[in-house]
């Protein structure tokens, strides 16, 4: 995915030269973590600028529910790389349908993730196997990615 898409969504329309910038950071490995191309993209970041860790959920069912499985951990240590360099932890989002072809992205853990669920998402056939992998490790495996963004204070 474009990092202008994800501007788009997570910044607005374009309004000028003095726009904050958006860095986007896609890892893509669920077993081996590296955080320093994120630490790096905060220390460059200046005043204002947006980076984003995204975690898409790609490939066959068991590549998506290790994805899963590892997901927590994997976004609490990219919130502590963005708050330890600099920045502050703005949200955590749902991207629908991929990450490199989104339709929507909500918050995750607010209203609107819960208006998507209900009304947005498609359901399928596994709707009750997806709820119950949602339970146990907090996220749904049929979510196109899921996007930690902070902001550079």
């Amino acid at each position: 995915m474009s990092a202008s898409l994800l501007e788009t969504f997570l910044l607005g329309a374009p309004t000028g030269a003095g726009r904050p910038q958006c860095h986007l950071i896609v890892d893509t490995r669920p077993l081996r973590v590296d955080l320093r191309e994120l630490r790096d993209a905060v220390k460059r970041s200046e005043a204002g600028d947006l980076v984003a860790y995204a975690v898409p959920f790609e490939g066959s069912l068991p590549a998506r529910l290790l994805t899963v499985a590892t997901l927590a951990i994997r976004l609490r240590r990219a919130m502590r790389a963005i708050a330890r360099h600099g920045a502050t932890e703005v949200a955590t989002y749902g991207i629908e349908p991929r990450l490199d072809a989104p339709m929507f992205a909500y918050q995750l853990d607010s209203a609107a993730s819960c208006y998507a669920d209900r009304f947005l998402r498609p359901r399928g056939s596994g709707a009750a196997i997806r709820q119950l992998i949602a339970r146990c490790f907090g996220y749904d495996p049929a979510l196109g990615a899921v996007v930690v963004v902070g902001r550079k204070s």
